[in-house]
């Protein structure tokens, strides 16, 4: 009779086994639950929120062919490392030109003041340009008289055909004659030498910037020349993105009352999903100053070095402030 009793007992006994984990599941979820709630309640999340920087388009400031290549996309670059570098020696054959016709010109010049200072001796002696010419017309006037007298006729008698050397020679005159009336003047060949200057400075400048150089640390993103490509002037070569980014959160006008200078941020990211990004909120818009409709936009700042990861500017993301 006592067996009959201990077996009903034991079946109206509780089975703690069986629904043990059933009901610590049950209390972990609501525990769970309360704190997301209670978690929530301290946090204000953006309406909207985009990463923002400086996206750098690098441009070629020089023409030519690339000869050398320096970097690879999502390599990391720092303020002044060479990139990449044109072909020079077209600027550099000009540059051999301009500067071998700079000093033909100061040799002319030197031999144009030369050639005015014996003019200016001469005038010296003989200022004035009738004296000089009556000087030596007496001498023929004489002649003339005297050969009257006589009956001697001083006009020589006109040739009727010009000879082959005659004409040999007018024709080797023409060029000397024409050099003469190309003969620049010292003021002429002072602003031709300034016009050649100033060309030389350019083609220096030009040949400086077939090398291409990094304007500021970041990684480069997309290249969009490889070696042997020729280039134009302002054509893109690089895009940088910097290390230095923030975000660009919007936020409601009810909210933005609760949001304060260096408050924390939770930045999530789709593209890192188990990643967490700080911030802190930097700057807060003016309401009173409000001339849109637009949402106010809100900037935080990371407070850690994030540049291992690929934070692009335009990146769409998450953001929460915590209260």
């Amino acid at each position: 009779m006592s067996e009959i009793r201990k077996k009903r007992y034991k079946k109206k006994e509780f089975d703690t086994d069986k629904y043990f984990l059933p009901i610590l599941s049950v209390i972990v979820c609501f525990v769970l639950g309360i704190w997301f709630v209670v978690d929530s309640s301290n946090y204000i999340s953006a309406t909207s929120a985009v990463i923002e920087g400086k996206l750098l388009s690098v441009t070629s400031k020089s023409q030519g062919y690339i000869i050398q290549t320096f970097v690879e996309e999502g390599q990391e670059v720092s303020k002044g490392d060479l990139l990449m570098e044109i072909n020079p020696s077209d600027y550099e054959y000009r540059l051999r030109q301009a500067e071998d016709k700079l000093r033909t010109l100061k040799i002319q010049l030197n031999e144009s003041y030369n050639s005015d200072n014996e003019n200016s001796k001469l005038n010296r002696f003989y200022p004035d340009t009738k004296q000089k010419k009556s000087m030596f017309s007496f001498p023929h006037k004489d002649f003339e008289n005297y050969a009257k007298m006589f009956g001697y006729n001083s006009e020589p008698e006109p040739k009727q055909n010009n000879t082959n050397q005659e004409i040999s020679d007018k024709q080797q005159a023409q060029p000397e004659l024409q050099k003469e009336e190309k003969k620049l003047t010292p003021e002429q060949i002072n602003q031709e030498i300034k016009n050649i200057e100033a060309e030389i400075e350019q083609l220096r400048l030009n040949i400086s910037y077939t090398k291409i150089y990094a304007p500021q640390d970041g990684i480069i993103s997309v290249k969009q020349v490889s070696t042997g490509e020729y280039v134009e002037v302002a054509q893109p070569v690089v895009s940088i993105i910097p290390k230095r980014v923030w975000v660009s959160a919007k936020f409601d006008e009810q909210q933005l009352p609760n949001i304060k200078y260096g408050q924390n941020v939770v930045v999530k990211i789709r593209n890192y999903p188990n990643r967490k990004f700080k911030g802190v909120v930097e700057d807060i818009p003016n309401l009173e100053n409000k001339n849109t409709s637009e949402n106010p936009i809100v900037k935080i700042m990371f407070i850690e070095d994030y540049s291992d990861f690929k934070l692009t500017p335009g990146l769409s993301v998450d953001v929460k402030v915590k209260l």
